[in-house]
């Protein structure tokens, strides 16, 4: 029996499309090696420059950007019920649950769950004529790349929703669209590797926000199993019984609040920013890593959250 069968199942949620469900279920049923998934691997980057009468702030820009989008998309239309038939729409790809995955330990019992992610996220970047909007789309979910640029488009030219019912008008100077296949494999023993966090790590435990370092390995893990299956693939990913020595440098809380305007709501959100050095990773643990810094891990991925660079110091 393939490890991935041990370690890694998804179920289709009622709401999934079922064309989506049907690719999602084949992926589910067809393991790859570690090797394998590197090669695999597919990023549709679509990248805008934009400029802001304001300063943008990720955790609060993103979510309203991200709204704007679903906007759209029509993501506002999509009800709970089954999805309909046909080809699946961008807004039901990007913005409806599709399915549930769980995860073993290695003697088959099961350790947790949670629906699968999203295939995208978004990252803002300040640059001397604004700021770089990037929107990544993994796997499959980059055959809607052009529906996914022309719903960006169209979200930057209706604004963002700010406090008081004001809009923030943002002007689009430039927007591309770009392909990368696979993902460099790693080479070589590392001393040291350092996650530095761009955006706020989110990790709950019941009511608890936490960043312990195996909690933050183990997010890295589930991610890249998780975001395996947009790319076709059930990874054969083998969960980290431990996990390397590690401190966090420079941390701080860095609490945020994002809302909803239709449903009228401010939710509060937050995490912890800084420096999680690790010392001694293991050749795996690297490989989640890598991945990782691809996806951004932990909750709130899709709202700009769990982004980082990762850093990796050779031996000498």
């Amino acid at each position: 029996m393939p490890l991935s069968d041990r370690l890694v199942a998804c179920s289709s949620l009622p709401e999934a499309h079922p064309r989506l469900a049907e690719a999602l279920a084949q992926a589910a049923a067809t393991p790859v090696d570690l090797s394998g998934l590197h090669r695999i691997w597919r990023i549709t980057r679509i990248s805008a420059l934009i400029w802001s009468p304001q300063p943008l702030e990720p955790m609060s820009a993103i979510p309203r950007l991200r709204g704007a989008w679903g906007t759209a998309l029509g993501a506002e239309r999509l009800d709970r019920g089954g999805a309909q038939a046909g080809v699946p729409t961008a807004a039901e790809l990007f913005f409806r649950p599709q399915g549930r995955i769980n995860f073993f330990h290695r003697d088959t019992t099961p350790c947790a769950f949670q629906d699968l992610p999203k295939p995208y996220v978004f990252s803002l970047d300040p640059q001397r004529e604004g700021y770089r909007l990037t929107l990544d789309l993994f796997g499959l979910a980059g055959d809607w790349a052009e529906e996914a640029a022309e719903a960006l488009r169209a979200a930057l030219a209706l604004g963002l929703d700010m406090a008081g019912n004001r809009k923030l008008r943002l002007a689009l100077l430039d927007l591309g669209l770009g392909r990368a296949e696979g993902l460099p494999a790693h080479e070589g023993p590392v001393r040291m590797a350092a996650l530095d966090f761009l955006t706020p790590l989110s990790l709950r435990a019941g009511d608890h926000r936490h960043a312990e370092p195996a909690t933050v390995i183990e997010a890295a893990w589930r991610r890249s199993a998780a975001m395996a299956l947009w790319h076709g693939a059930t990874p054969c990913l083998i969960r980290p019984e431990t996990s390397p020595e590690g401190i966090w440098q420079a941390v701080e809380p860095a609490p945020w609040a994002s809302g909803s305007r239709r449903q009228g709501r401010v939710v509060p959100g937050g995490g912890v920013l800084g420096r999680l050095v690790l010392a001694d990773p293991a050749p795996l643990d690297l490989s989640m890593l890598h991945f990782g810094a691809t996806t951004h891990i932990g909750s709130h991925t899709s709202k700009g959250a769990g982004r980082y660079d990762l850093q990796l110091a050779k031996p000498g």
